[in-house]
């Protein structure tokens, strides 16, 4: 899997979401390590594509246009 292919799913899982996800839920449904999926989260983040609202000690991960902190 190329990295742009990984991080199209990782989207895909962020939009398909109902209540946001973590890093680490993204990494098990798609298989992969906790900091491959947190790299690429933070990677849609920065770009615009996703938000991250910090809870305590995690950051749920929404789309842009569903995040309700």
């Amino acid at each position: 899997m190329n990295s742009t292919q990984l991080e199209k799913e990782i989207l895909d899982v962020v939009k398909n979401s109902k209540f946001g996800v973590t890093a680490s839920e993204v990494a098990k449904i798609l298989g992969i390590h906790r900091n491959t999926a947190r790299f690429y989260l933070l990677l849609l983040e920065k770009t615009g594509e996703i938000i991250g609202v910090n809870k305590g000690r995690v950051v749920i991960y929404f789309p842009k246009e569903g995040a309700e902190g």
